[in-house]
């Protein structure tokens, strides 16, 4: 998958958590983001620090409601993404006996 369709991917799936959605749907949402989160996981989080910064140019006060809250879904998913992933707590390997892979230094640096 590459950057474009992965920033799509993540984009909808956080709209689709901040929609009213049916449950099924917001499931399958967090299911694939904790995917992405796993299998990307440097994209994923530039992805998130990047929707951080959508900022809405319309004066319709429904994007622009819509777009706070995109932003909020993606900074409480920065912030999850960042406490699995910043450093090792001494968990031992994740699912499957396969090593949890850490954010590399050079994305910590542009989070921080």
């Amino acid at each position: 998958m590459n950057k474009t369709e992965l920033h799509t991917n993540i984009r909808s799936a956080l709209q689709c958590l901040t929609s009213s959605s049916p449950p099924s749907m917001i499931q399958q949402a967090q299911d694939a983001l904790l995917k992405w989160e796993a299998d990307h996981t440097d994209d994923y989080v530039v992805v998130l620090l990047q929707l951080m910064g959508v900022s809405s140019d319309e004066a319709n006060s429904t994007a622009s409601n819509e777009t706070a809250t995109l932003r909020l879904v993606a900074i409480l998913s920065l912030k999850a993404a960042i406490v699995r992933k910043w450093k090792d707590r001494g968990r031992g390997k994740g699912v499957g006996g396969t090593p949890t892979s850490l954010l590399s230094e050079d994305v910590k640096t542009l989070v921080r």
